[in-house]
């Protein structure tokens, strides 16, 4: 190998290596609305060109999360073949046979449900591992490098294997460039990083839209993630408990499915003591009461958790846009529309659009701000007794009872509506959602002594708090999810 070639070598480690830690800083803790990137060239990729049309079709994808459920464990078994990167080829014949047979029979030692990940051309030359697979009744997922041969590849998985995949595992790349009508055959893809499956959407200019199941994985629970040096079988399984200790401990909720992925390739899991290991893991931890295959955890969510419908503003109109968001800063449509300009695919999201209309807020003049700040309401005042507020307001104010006041509450009210209007020359603004009736009514008589300029910042920072509420509902309303089923939410083995 010549020293172009060995750098070549370090330049994709490093490309896959930083892909890995940017998704996972992408996809941050809580988080509904995510992205998946595609952030650097690719081999099977030709031309730059390609790549640049691919990061505009799909650059951020959203996610939708699903119903809750505990902790499950699967585990990724490589069988990959000597290739001119590695240039490994002792390793990789060592873990095509000893290496596979070790692992072989610990997992079958203790009911460990396996999904096995391996290009069809190198199970091509396995078939004694192939019928020791099949007999265990692992699940086996064809991994695609090359969008360009996967009809090849799917079509020699089914020569083997006797049936079609439930799923592949691809790069962003190849799921940005592979044809929909590929991708419609299986159950789930596995691409980028993360801890919970989610639905992928795929809306492409030139192509139907397509809802397919992604079950990610985790880069660190990698036996190759370790460097050679560091690389230990018991720093390994250290760090693997500890994930597993920390995800079982975490609550669980619609934003925290969780799924541990452990990642083991047969020549490094295979070696003696790393197998060793890994049966005390296994052990300890109990991992075959939770422990499901790729193709288990797409069936529950196939069947008790279909997509959710997909919301994106930046695909409106700026007319659409405006009617759909020229309420939620009161009665200021015009904020809506300069606001479209600031909406990308990275904005499909309430913070997004809520970031964009803030943005156009704060670069009007004075003026113009001022206008959005008197266009809101006293709060139980005139305006509600002649049922003339907008649908946000009314509604806003009835959940708080501010609707329902005695006649000594609703004289109290007006009293100090009048004298803050008296002192400020605008109206008393707070999101009432964020406090209760006691809180609101605190908040007025400490605020009606504040200084004009200070109240006038407080003003605008309260609106954009009332956009923020009302932004959040109309993607709820936008987004509404299907009627998931009220079955167990435990996955079965069986």
């Amino acid at each position: 190998m010549n020293l172009a070639s060995h750098i070549n070598v370090f330049l994709n480690r490093v490309r896959w290596h930083v892909l890995g830690r940017t998704e996972q800083l992408n996809n941050g803790r809580n988080r509904p609305y995510n992205t998946v990137q595609v952030l650097l060239d690719h081999p099977t990729m030709s031309n730059k060109k390609e790549i640049e049309s691919a990061q505009r079709r799909e650059a951020f994808v959203p996610r939708s999360f699903l119903p809750d459920w505990s902790l499950t464990t699967q585990v990724l078994l490589f069988i990959s073949s000597e290739t001119e990167e590695t240039q490994l080829p002792r390793a990789f014949s060592y873990g095509m046979n000893d290496g596979f047979w070790r692992l072989h029979d610990l997992f079958n030692k203790y009911g460990i449900s396996v999904t096995l990940c391996a290009e069809p051309s190198v199970l091509a030359k396995l078939p004694s591992q192939l019928e020791a697979i099949q007999q265990a009744k692992w699940e086996i997922a064809p991994k695609i490098s090359n969008p360009r041969v996967i009809l090849e590849e799917l079509r020699l998985h089914r020569e083997l294997t006797g049936s079609a995949p439930s799923g592949v595992l691809m790069s962003e790349p190849c799921l940005l460039t592979c044809r929909p009508e590929v991708l419609s055959k299986v159950q789930y893809i596995t691409a980028g990083c993360g801890d919970a499956p989610y639905w992928l959407h795929l809306d492409r200019d030139e192509r139907p839209p397509l809802n397919i199941l992604n079950i990610p994985f985790s880069p660190s629970i990698n036996d190759l993630a370790i460097s050679e040096e560091e690389c230990s079988s018991k720093s390994f399984c250290e760090h693997l408990s500890k994930t597993f200790d920390k995800l079982s401990r975490e609550e669980v909720g619609v934003r925290n499915t969780k799924v541990l992925t452990i990642m083991l390739h047969s020549h490094m899991a295979g070696r003696p003591a790393f197998a060793e290991s890994l049966g005390e893991f296994f052990e300890n931890k109990n991992v075959q009461a939770c422990c499901k295959t790729r193709r288990d955890i797409a069936s529950f969510f196939h069947q008790h958790a279909q997509p959710m419908p997909v919301f994106e503003p930046s695909k409106l109109s700026r007319y659409q846009f405006a009617d759909i968001f020229g309420a939620v800063f009161e009665r200021s449509q015009w904020l809506a529309e300069r606001a479209h300009a600031y909406v990308s695919p990275a904005h499909n999201s309430p913070p997004g659009v809520h970031n964009a209309m803030c943005r156009a807020f704060r670069s009007a003049t004075v003026e113009e701000r001022m206008l959005v700040v008197r266009a809101h309401p006293d709060l139980a005042g005139k305006l509600k007794a002649a049922e003339r507020l907008s649908d946000y307001s009314s509604e806003e104010q009835s959940s708080m009872g501010l609707d329902a006041l005695t006649d000594a509450e609703r004289e109290h009210f007006t009293t100090l509506n009048q004298r803050y209007k008296d002192t400020h020359r605008f109206p008393f603004i707070i999101a009432v959602r964020n406090y209760t009736r006691q809180q609101i009514l605190e908040e007025f008589e400490r605020r009606v002594n504040n200084a004009t300029a200070k109240e006038s910042e407080e003003a605008c920072s309260q609106v954009e708090a009332i956009a923020r509420l009302r932004i959040e509902k109309v993607f709820q309303e936008q987004t509404r999810p299907k009627k998931v089923s009220n079955s167990s939410t435990t996955i079965n083995k069986d």
